[in-house]
This record gives structure tokens, sequence and C-alpha cells, in this order.
């Protein structure tokens, strides 16, 4: 957190983060926890949309993975296996980091 006091993520995953135009911090999301060395979490591309929402695709690979690691918003955890050598996700966050 570039701002006063901490924001901290215990992941190994994928980040993305918010920052307003004047470039003062939002908030910040992670995918995944790959600290087994077992699951692969990338994101590939960021886009906004309207409302200020952001979307963010990526690929993942593994077993058990979290797309929601630590409860924000008061969102349970939500965790999916891959099927395949690498599969794709697409996720929509609000203006406020929820989704």
């Amino acid at each position: 957190d570039p701002a006063s006091g901490e924001f901290l993520l215990d992941t190994n995953g994928t980040l993305v983060s918010r920052f307003d135009t004047a470039g003062h911090f939002s908030w910040a999301r992670s995918i995944g926890d790959d600290s087994t060395g077992t699951e692969y979490t990338a994101g590939y591309g960021l886009s906004y949309g309207q409302y200020d929402t952001v979307y963010m695709v990526g690929g993942y690979d593994g077993s058990n993975i979290n797309f929601s690691p630590v409860d924000f918003c008061d969102n349970p955890s939500f965790y999916l296996d891959s099927v395949g050598e690498l599969d794709m996700f697409m996720v929509k966050y609000r203006s406020d980091g929820c989704w």
C-alpha cells in the first residue's frame, strides 16, 4: 500500500490492484496461493468497464485453487479445479473490489 498504513495479502498467486486517477491506492485482491508449488495462476489482461468495474482474464492449473483466498466483502472462499493442462478464468470486480 503506497499510502499510510498497510494492506497485506498473504499469497503467492496472481494479484490485481486498483488505484484512482491521482494514484491513490483503492484495493488489492489475489487469486490462488502457490505456496505449495503445485498450482499456477496468471493474469493475462485487465480491462475497465462501466461504473469503475475491473475485469481480469487469466489462466490456472492445479486443484483446489482459491479465487477468493481472503474474506473480502463477505465473499466465501471459491475453489476451482482445472480440468485440462491450463484452464481460463475471467473475474469482474466492482469499484469497491468485491465480486
